[in-house]
Parts: C-alpha cells; structure tokens; sequence
C-alpha cells in the first residue's frame, strides 16, 4: 500500500510536468465531459531535470511491450447541485495502443470551472473561498455535498 502511495504521488508529480497543465485538463474534462493530454518524455525543461518523469514513461511502456504514447485522461464524474459550477473529475493514465489503463495511478478530485476548489462552509452556511477563515475566525469546512463526494 505504501509502495502504491508513493507511485501515485511520483506520477502526479511527474504528470505536473508531463502533459498540459493539469488544472487545465481537468477544468477541459469539468466542462466538456472527458480531456486528454500526452505525456511526453521531456529534456531539461527551465533547469528543470525531468529524468523521474521519463522513468515513468519508461515503466509503463515496458510494462506493455508497446511503444505508443501514454495520455494522462480525465472524465467528469458528476457536477455538485449546491454548487453547479463544480464538480468530481477522475483522472488516470492509459495507453490506447496497448488499450491499457492505470487508474491506480491516478485519483479523484474535486474543482470548479475556476480552476479552484469548491468553496467550504462556515457557521450559518455562510459559504467562502477555500483557505479563508470564517468572519468569527472559525476554519471552514467542505459542504455535506462535497464530503459526500470523498
């Protein structure tokens, strides 16, 4: 299981870099329905060494004795009714060539058409950008809805 944690957090870190931005590819799969990006093997990006995100690439090409392009993918699973603009998008890496598909190595989250998280609650459902404290200092929290979603 650790093992595991440690390869999905490398390939979102690798995926960071890899593919378009990813907040644009979610906030692309938030409001088309389903968004796609190829990862890349990339050189010294802005003095930037990419060789894990090669490695990656590397792997999962071995894996599948196929030498077709990987694609980081994301599909809407929901939008949220308190708060339209959001919604659950679920992402994973594949190779179509191969048709091989790693959700393992990937996850869900939750973002607005902002490119944000959803807005959390205060006390009296006064609802507010995520990181800002209530007005009586309280921590906010996520909404029923988006609790529900995790």
């Amino acid at each position: 299981m650790r093992n595991q944690i440690l390869i999905t957090l490398a390939t979102l870190v690798a995926l960071d870099s890899m593919a378009q931005p990813a907040q644009n590819l979610f906030v692309e799969a938030l409001m088309q329905g389903h968004s796609s990006a190829e990862l890349a093997h990339e050189q010294l990006n802005n003095g930037i060494d990419n060789s894990v995100n090669n490695r990656i690439i590397e792997i999962l090409k071995k894996t599948t004795q196929n030498d077709g392009p990987l694609l980081q993918e994301a599909q809407l699973l929901y939008r949220f009714k308190e708060q339209a603009q959001c919604g659950r998008i679920e992402f994973w890496i594949s190779q179509p060539s191969s048709h091989a598909r790693w959700k393992e190595l990937g996850g869900q989250l939750s973002i607005c058409e902002n490119g944000g998280p959803p807005l959390q609650e205060c006390p009296k459902k006064v609802l507010v950008p995520n990181g800002v404290l209530c007005s009586d200092k309280s921590k906010p929290i996520d909404t029923f809805e988006i609790k529900a979603s995790h």
